[in-house]
């Protein structure tokens, strides 16, 4: 509610359309902004999957325990690793808080997201 300026259609769909499509339209331009290699996206993109599978509770909260220990053990930079999962999830790098939104988008599709950009990005 505090990114949404004004109730007009085009600025609600772009930050709350991510919610209603299927997979979302990837280009090349948001990924060009992470500075990563394609092997390193993508590994950190399949573990980030693999770190989400294994919650039984799917809140914001969980999720963000989940992720924040990822950063480390991948060796990676915060802003890098949560960029790139940004984009995965929701097609750009312009979202409502991280993981709220992938709360609200409910664990399957999140996986299935992040799984679909792993392919991508290599």
């Amino acid at each position: 509610q505090e990114r949404l300026q004004h109730l007009e259609p085009e600025e609600a769909w772009k930050l709350c359309g991510l919610f209603l499509v299927g997979t979302p339209a990837y280009g090349d331009a948001p990924f060009k902004k992470i500075p990563l290699s394609p092997e390193v996206r993508r590994n950190a993109l399949n573990e980030t999957a693999l770190a989400l599978k294994g919650l039984s509770d799917f809140s914001h909260a969980s999720i963000e325990g989940a992720l924040r220990p990822l950063v480390e053990r991948l060796g990676l930079k915060t802003r890098d690793l949560f960029m790139l999962i940004r984009i995965a999830v929701t097609g750009t790098d312009v979202t409502p808080p991280l993981f709220e939104t992938i709360a609200v988008l409910g664990k399957e599709r999140a996986l299935k997201r992040l799984r679909y950009t792993a392919t991508l990005v290599g």
